[in-house]
């Protein structure tokens, strides 16, 4: 279903523009109407449906106010005459962003779909101790996709990420917006991920981390597989990564069993090694108590390698030799996407088919 925008503006050039850019970005996801005449647009927004109207104040009737954003000359103006505002001169992927965002705070009937289903599998990393190379594996892992040609939304659970020294984007959103939505239950959430949701230039699509890092924890497990279920509706990845904090710790034990694939690193020292299999012994445990069937989902890559393999009594999706040199990315990178492996990592794609 697409957004139905009403413009109104006095400027006849600069409606011009915000067509021709719209449809240039987003043609299938925006209807627009316009106007430059107070009377014609009175008309039309008492006898029509819409879900946003876009108007300088000069034009905006009263009985538009509730589903209204008004056009501002100047940057930093958030609301005006008590509605929202937004800059009318900016790029058009943040006057677009600004706009789901105040549409998502309405709590609209509007479900935000793509011409294409994808199922989204859930592909979670973590580790029983720190610095094994977890998050560099989640991330090269999450880029080779994309240089595949798939859409990948990196999720960074850390509670002090560092997600924004990792992966570079325009904007201001933030995780926050997000989890606040799926804590309180208002707004329309899709509309809230997309308005959040930042990409690289490289084609990564990431949430930039919350102003509190404290916020992740808040969420329990029904809250995180609302999140999970709202991302898949959308359509739009072939694929969630999911970064997550060690194994042990609160939001790995929601997320881990929402997860189509568990992936702990080691790094194969024998500190890590016991670590792992003692948590595998409780999840293990976890799984009897719940019928689940999490310990099937866990496969291991062992990181840092040095001398013969230590067994872990799980199975083993790759080993990564130790390197100095900063070419360990290209290293990670032609591990997992070696012909010799070919069941490495696999995934499963809409049609049944598997990609790396």
């Amino acid at each position: 279903m697409k957004i139905r925008i009403v413009l109104a503006d006095t400027d006849e050039k600069y409606i011009d523009h915000f067509i021709r850019a719209f449809k240039i970005y987003y043609f299938n996801e925006v209807d627009i109407v316009t106007f430059s005449d107070s009377t014609a647009l009175k008309k039309y927004i008492s006898s029509r449906a819409y879900d946003i109207l876009l108007s300088v104040a000069s034009l905006l009737p009263k009985e538009a106010e509730e589903k209204s954003m008004i056009l501002t000359s100047e940057m930093g103006i958030k609301e005006m005459n008590g509605r929202p505002a937004i800059c009318k001169y900016q790029k058009v992927e943040n006057l677009y962003k600004g706009i789901l965002d105040t549409i998502a705070e309405q709590k609209s009937g509007i479900t935000y779909s793509y011409e294409t289903s994808k199922e989204s599998p859930v592909i979670a990393f973590t580790s029983a101790a720190g610095g094994v190379g977890k998050t560099t594996a989640a991330l090269v892992y999450t880029r080779q996709l994309v240089k595949k040609g798939f859409q990948v939304m990196y999720l960074s659970l850390e509670s002090f990420s560092n997600i924004d020294y990792f992966l570079n984007a325009e904007g201001s959103s933030n995780f926050s917006n997000v989890l606040f939505a799926v804590k309180c239950g208002k707004g329309n959430l899709q509309m809230k991920i997309e308005s959040s949701l930042k990409q690289t230039y490289g084609g990564v699509y990431f949430f930039s981390k919350p102003m509190n890092p404290n916020e992740i924890d808040e969420l329990d497990q029904n809250e995180w597989n609302e999140f999970l279920d709202a991302v898949r509706a959308m359509g739009k990845f072939h694929c969630i990564v999911i970064d997550l904090p060690c194994a042990n710790e609160d939001t790995a034990k929601k997320i881990m069993p929402l997860s189509d694939r568990v992936l702990f690193i080691t790094d194969g020292s024998d500190t890590t090694t016991e670590k792992t299999q003692t948590l595998m012994t409780c999840i293990s445990k976890y799984d009897e108590v719940n019928g689940s069937d999490l310990s099937t989902k866990v496969s291991v890559i062992q990181n840092k390698c040095e001398g013969p393999r230590r067994e872990i009594g799980l199975p083993i999706l790759a080993e990564l030799p130790y390197v100095k040199e900063t070419r360990m990315e290209k290293l990670i990178m032609d591990t997992l996407v070696n012909a010799e492996n070919a069941s490495l990592l696999s995934i499963y794609q809409p049609g049944g088919q598997e990609y790396v």
